[in-house]
């Protein structure tokens, strides 16, 4: 059955638009570098999202035509662009009806939108889709259900105005460093500094009723985002074993414990690896009791006591050593 549903073009401009700053333009990932389009079968809404690991990013589209399928569409960056430009966003508020897309898979790797509002008639493009990233992408709607059921922190929500917080971006991009935010004590506002040149403040507001709001917000998100106790797709579940990741893994401890955290982003660079080879080794990390933290979590930190104490990690190498062991000594599939 070829997939087939209708959007809003507005609900589908925002989302794209919303997730598309937070596609991985660095790396050479190629599960970083696409913006995902996942649609549920009978469900009337579709989430769009986008990682780089430092960020993440889930929007939802309202689909007003659901599909009969389930679908998991990768889109490049640049074939995001091309949509947005070939369907314009309509700033006359007296032009009814309202713009309808109705997308559809005429085949594997290509998917054909098209206006079927009647407000430009036979409007229409076909753009291929990338091969897909198999199971070397992470679950970003999985792990933002995870971040939601955790309970709130006592600290309160903190409410930014979005024009003013881009005020400085000239300063990120003069100095070249990030924006960083820190509360002082007795002050209603936030310390601002960009390096060591910049500083100022902001004004933090919150409106009447927040903490309704954002109850409210997170009910809606957890009744659309996946169950944080099932298995996420698309990040691997590893069979335990060190295999041919020995030396690998070595060489991860090292980086993790010098650096007080960890991520599989920063392994995969500092290894020159693959995105799943290096979620492999923080899976790994965590069976050695190396990592703290919860499995999902983006950045994890690292057990004191061993960043503190560099004999510990002599300990656990040796430790991984004589499980690597183990394991030639004992045939796959049977205990060690």
């Amino acid at each position: 059955m070829t997939v087939s549903f209708a959007t809003s073009w507005e609900g589908l401009r925002r989302a794209l638009t919303s997730v598309l700053p937070h596609v991985d333009r660095k790396d050479s990932s190629e599960a970083l570098s696409r913006v995902r389009l996942d649609v549920t079968a009978g469900s009337d809404v579709a989430l769009v999202w986008a990682t780089n690991l430092v960020t993440s990013a889930v929007a939802r589209t309202p689909l007003l035509s659901p599909s009969d399928e389930s679908a998991l569409l990768e889109l490049e960056p640049g074939i995001v662009k091309k949509i947005l430009t070939m369907f314009p966003e309509v700033r006359d508020s007296i032009v009814a009806p309202e713009r309808v897309l109705t997308i559809t898979q005429p085949r594997e790797r290509l998917i054909q939108i098209e206006d079927t509002s009647g407000l430009f008639a036979g409007q229409e493009i076909t753009v291929p889709l990338p091969a897909r990233t198999s199971d070397r992408f992470p679950d970003v709607p999985f792990l933002l259900a995870s971040h939601i059921d955790r309970p709130p922190a006592s600290k309160p929500s903190q409410w930014l105005d979005s024009s003013d917080l881009g005020r400085f971006a000239a300063a990120t991009r003069s100095y070249d460093e990030q924006i960083v935010l820190t509360e002082r004590e007795g002050s209603d506002d936030a310390f601002v500094s960009v390096g060591a040149w910049f500083a100022g403040t902001l004004a933090r507001f919150e409106p009447e009723n927040s903490q309704q709001y954002t109850t409210k917000r997170a009910a809606e998100w957890a009744a659309l985002l996946p169950d944080p106790a099932s298995t996420p797709r698309g990040i691997r579940v590893h069979d335990g074993r060190i295999g041919d990741d020995l030396d690998n893994l070595i060489s991860a401890v090292r980086i993790v414990t010098s650096a007080g955290t960890c991520s599989v982003s920063v392994i995969q660079r500092r290894l020159r690896i693959g995105f799943g080879d290096a979620a492999r080794l923080v899976d790994l990390l965590d069976r050695f009791d190396v990592i703290g933290g919860t499995a999902g979590n983006l950045i994890r930190p690292v057990h004191a006591e061993l960043v503190e104490a560099p004999d510990a990690v002599d300990i656990i190498c040796d430790q991984i050593l004589d499980a690597a062991r183990a394991e030639d000594a004992t045939p796959r599939g049977e205990a060690a």
